[in-house]
């Protein structure tokens, strides 16, 4: 999808508060990435619900989503990824096992940071 999901996450939205047409019956949408959050904010707006409080996240805190978080509203928060981190968390394991290690530990975190409406704009 070239809109990275939006339509459909929107379309898949507004079925969903078709089917939960009480006020209050939706607290929360999580999203994987930005783009399906996105879609679910523009359904929700549009079905006349953002006064409902429904808490909208996502994950990688895109532009788009640190302009919708920035303005506050439904959507209130995002997971930046630590790309960078990742990268470097990759090729020291990697270079760990090309000099003959044995990596015992099955996953390995990087840091990340929530996104709100007090640092969206950072």
């Amino acid at each position: 999808v070239s809109d990275g999901g939006i339509a459909d996450s929107r379309a898949k939205m507004e079925a969903i508060l078709a089917a939960n047409p009480e006020p209050g019956s939706i607290k929360a949408v999580w999203a994987a990435w930005d783009q399906p959050a996105l879609g679910a904010l523009q359904a929700i707006e549009d079905a006349g619900r953002s006064g409902e409080g429904i808490v909208i996240t996502g994950i990688d805190a895109n532009p788009q989503a640190r302009e919708a978080i920035a303005a506050g509203g439904n959507f209130e928060a995002s997971v930046a990824q630590d790309f960078a981190g990742i990268g470097a968390a990759t090729a020291e394991a990697v270079a760990r096992v090309l000099a003959g290690e044995e990596i015992l530990q099955s996953v390995t975190y990087v840091p990340t940071k929530l996104v709100t409406a007090a640092n969206a704009a950072e």
